[in-house]
């Protein structure tokens, strides 16, 4: 399986366990949060096999590999940028402390590889239809996180079990607090006892 193939797999498997657990199951989130976690590490370790680079194919490789120059050497650590907005989602997703602070972060990265790439175009008239399509379906994705009330997806996901998402709420609220945490557990067991 190539890295590309990889990425679909994993990105279905986000989007299809996320869709889930928000409609039906809430207990399947680590699907989704391994989903992401494998998206983040392949930009981290994989991205010039799914992205190329930002400079038009070579027709052959003799040629590309004249090419590749200094750009050549930058463009992994330009595709390494795209592991933020998988981590910026995660984070927003699990409700944990300042995930705003990573979508804005993701957004800026974003805006930047937007930049790099309109740059690219004006001077060679050549874009990376690949690179374009993932800038535009992350930055959605953070946009539409950043739009949602703070507890918007957690309203949504335990909807019906009231109890808990109250004590859930209580706990984010008031990390550290051992009251809280006790509470959270026990309308937890409640919920998985199915009462």
């Amino acid at each position: 399986m190539t890295i590309k193939k990889l990425e679909l797999v994993a990105a279905a498997i986000t989007l299809v366990t996320f869709t889930l657990a928000l409609i039906v199951l809430p207990a399947i989130s680590i699907f989704y949060v391994a989903g992401l976690g494998t998206l983040a590490m392949l930009y981290a370790i994989g991205a010039t096999n799914i992205f190329g680079t930002l400079n038009k194919p070579a027709e052959d490789a003799v040629a590309e590999l004249k090419e590749a120059g200094s750009a050549g050497r930058i463009i992994p650590f330009f595709h390494l940028l795209f592991a933020m907005p998988c981590v910026g989602l995660l984070f927003k997703l699990q409700t944990w402390p300042n995930a705003d602070s990573f979508l804005y972060l993701a957004i800026g990265i974003l805006l930047a590889a937007t930049l790099w790439v309109v740059s690219n175009y004006i001077k060679t008239g050549y874009f990376n239809p690949s690179l374009v399509k993932r800038i535009a379906i992350y930055a959605g994705c953070c946009l539409i996180l950043l739009s949602l009330p703070a507890y918007g997806i957690l309203d949504i996901k335990y909807r019906n079990h009231p109890a808990y998402l109250n004590a859930l709420k209580y706990s984010i609220e008031h990390p550290g607090q051992r009251a809280a945490q006790d509470k959270l557990n026990q309308e937890r067991q409640k919920m998985d006892d199915g009462k």
